[in-house]
């Protein structure tokens, strides 16, 4: 896809769980773990222990944030992604809680403090935020079925929601997540054996719920995988039936029409040298000056701009495209 505004694509209904952002969360024991072990070819990213009762699982133990990173590279890594995808259809991140605290670890220890709150002017938690959504954003947008496991607080008023930073991890999260499923334990059966907890896809005066799916139930009385599943997929078919099969696709589908083609690193510096030259030929050297002192910033080159500046480099280009076609 190249931008063009004249030539804007069409939203699409996406099929099926690819690319589906789901959090779930309830105490101890509603069994967010087990089901989430039977969803399609999962992959654990254990950030705290829960999965010790279950075997079979695939699972790693994340200790450190750079952990997360490494394992995320690989998720995520252009000579990677491709094996992983046909490893893992869903990444379960188990919890958001213990995630947020690993962030924060991860960036005191970097700045030299002990705690978040002695990075001057308030700035430390922008810095972890920022450290948490590179990797977690990295991760959504790769084309697994990311679960995120979270556990409930209860507020002032007795309303539950999810436990964690509510201003920069929770509610990022939860404002993407195309389900937050809320699991009410049912307690146990006359044998004395636990009963399925019921998901809450809608939200109520006593707890934090919501869904994307508008053809969604309001809830499902047991929680399992496959009933999760087919809730999910039944209302992904009904909104379908009601948009017409002309406007779904799947997500790889979506994701092959929406892609965004840019130019490498060098491909950039190739062009904005290309351009520069040709202003300078005109005699435009001055302006040419002006033009990247403006953008770049005072006394800064453009030669000097690094890999993680392609979105200067690429704003610069069109600078000099632009002033070319005035001067024309």
């Amino acid at each position: 896809m190249d931008f063009d505004i004249f030539n804007p694509q069409e939203t699409k209904v996406i099929k099926g769980l690819g690319g589906k952002i789901i959090t779930i969360y309830g105490i101890s024991g509603t069994g967010k773990t087990k089901q989430c072990s039977k969803l399609s070819k999962p992959l654990f990213l254990n950030f705290e222990t829960g999965t010790n009762a279950i075997g079979g699982l695939r699972m790693l133990t994340i200790e450190k944030w750079s952990d997360f990173i490494k394992y995320n590279n690989q998720l995520t890594g252009k000579n990677t992604i491709e094996k992983a995808r046909e490893m893992y259809d869903t990444v379960v991140l188990d919890s958001i809680d213990a995630m947020e605290n690993l962030a924060v670890d991860f960036v005191c220890k970097r700045e030299g403090v002990t705690s978040i709150g002695e990075i001057p002017h308030g700035k430390g938690y922008k810095l972890y935020e920022n450290v948490f959504w590179n990797e977690i954003n990295r991760l959504c947008l790769a084309g697994y079925c990311c679960v995120f496991i979270g556990h409930p607080k209860t507020d002032m008023s007795g309303f539950i929601t999810i436990k964690g930073d509510q201003t920069r991890t929770v509610e990022p999260i939860t404002s993407r997540s195309d389900i937050v499923a809320y699991l009410q334990p049912m307690g146990v059966d006359e044998n004395g054996k636990p009963v399925h907890s019921m998901a809450w896809f809608t939200q109520t005066d006593q707890f934090f719920a919501r869904s994307r799916f508008e053809q969604i139930a309001p809830y499902i009385e047991e929680f399992t995988a496959e009933n999760f599943n087919k809730a999910i997929i039944d209302a992904i078919e009904t909104e379908e039936a009601l948009v017409g099969s002309e406007n779904t696709a799947t997500f790889d589908e979506f994701n092959k029409a929406n892609k965004i083609t840019r130019k490498t690193y060098e491909e950039l510096q190739e062009e904005m040298k290309t351009l520069g030259n040709l202003l300078a030929e005109k005699g435009y050297a001055e302006d040419r000056d002006i033009i990247i002192s403006k953008r770049c910033g005072e006394g800064i080159k453009a030669s000097s701009l690094k890999r993680d500046q392609t979105d200067i480099m690429e704003a610069l280009i069109l600078d000099f495209q632009n002033f070319l076609a005035e001067v024309a």
